[in-house]
Formats: structure tokens, C-alpha cells, sequence
């Protein structure tokens, strides 16, 4: 396992490469990495959220395959009332 201190370095370095990127590439970072990023947002959420309750569930801790049936219930309410795919062109 890393230690506190590598994990908030890296962190810590991240943060400040994007943001000199953004200041050195505005334009080219907001097309090419923003934006689709932006426009995927709602696939992207649903994905992670689906990955996390399968790990959620193969756990066998009961609240975390509780917290995942909740999030599973919340991706059918949401696609039920927002109806997204209805949006992708």
C-alpha cells in the first residue's frame, strides 16, 4: 500500500500539471479533453456506478451490497424519468 504522503503528492502533482496545462493549451484542453468528457458525463456516472455495485455486490459485506442495490435502484429511476438515451444522437 503507498503512504499518505506519495498518494497526496500525486494528487497534489496532478493538479498542478492540468492546471498548467489549461494555462499553456486552453482552447486545445477544453475541445479535445473537456468537452467530450462534458457529453459523456451521464454514460460515464452510470458506468462507474454499475462497476462499483458489481464490486459491491461480490463483496459479501452487507451494507456495501445494500448501498449497491440502492445505487442500482437510482440508474433505473433515473433512466426511467430523465430517459437520456433518448438525448444521444
Amino acid at each position: 500500500m503507498a503512504s499518505n504522503s506519495f498518494i497526496i503528492g500525486v494528487v497534489i502533482a496532478t493538479a498542478l500539471v492540468t492546471l498548467a496545462a489549461i494555462m499553456w493549451r486552453e482552447d486545445l484542453i477544453r475541445y479535445h479533453v473537456f468537452e467530450p468528457l462534458e457529453q459523456g458525463r451521464t454514460l460515464i456516472g452510470l458506468v462507474i456506478t454499475g462497476l462499483g455495485a458489481w464490486v459491491a455486490l461480490n463483496s459479501g459485506v452487507a451494507w456495501q451490497m445494500f448501498i449497491a442495490l440502492g445505487g442500482i435502484a437510482f440508474v433505473v429511476m433515473y433512466l426511467y424519468f430523465e430517459q437520456p438515451h433518448e438525448d444521444i444522437r
